[in-house]
């Protein structure tokens, strides 16, 4: 597969010039471009060889850190709430789905998230799988909010990847106060 270009969304996506198959998600795209200017989230057009592949969106958000596992609420007593980056959508244009198109746009996305994670107190990626995804997404190494909600037949699962740089450096830490 050629690189694929990302770029902000330009300008509006014309209704019935795109599909990915899923119709919530194609209305999503068609409203993404006045979000974009809002500067509320971000949509990005994903193409190749001028050829137009996908679009995706991210949105900041403040998130609840009780909601989640232990392994991120552990330290809620600090602060109560953290940052996700959420994936609002990605979606590939159907004639052009089963080509990896779709790994290779998140794997873009979680690698330009850890970058700001670097600088930035991004603690989670965060999105809600259509369930039919799911598989593909905890492949890509999120995991369920609630695997609880995969029995009860949701349309949607909310995942989650966690950004932390070092657990090691919050052992190490919390191993020096203990002996202080």
């Amino acid at each position: 597969m050629s690189q694929l270009q990302i770029c902000r969304l330009p300008k509006d996506v014309t209704a019935g010039q795109f599909t990915c198959g899923v119709e919530s998600i194609d209305d999503m795209v068609y409203r993404s471009y006045f979000t974009t200017i809002l500067q509320h989230a971000y949509a990005y057009e994903v193409s190749s060889k001028n050829i137009v592949l996908g679009y995706y969106m991210i949105v900041f958000q403040n998130i609840n850190l009780d909601e989640y596992p232990e392994e991120i609420s552990e330290y809620k007593d600090l602060l109560e709430y953290g940052t996700s980056a959420y994936i609002k959508y990605i979606a590939v244009d159907k004639r052009y789905q089963g080509h990896k198109i779709g790994t290779s746009i998140l794997d873009q996305i979680i690698k330009r998230v850890f970058t700001l994670a670097a600088d930035w107190p991004i603690r989670l990626i965060t999105l809600d799988a259509i369930r039919d995804k799911y598989d593909w997404y905890k492949r890509m190494g999120f995991k369920a909010l609630d695997e609880s909600k995969l029995a009860a037949g949701d349309f949607t699962i909310a995942m989650y990847m966690d950004c932390i740089k070092s657990k090691k450096d919050i052992e190490d830490y919390i191993e020096r106060q203990v002996m202080i």
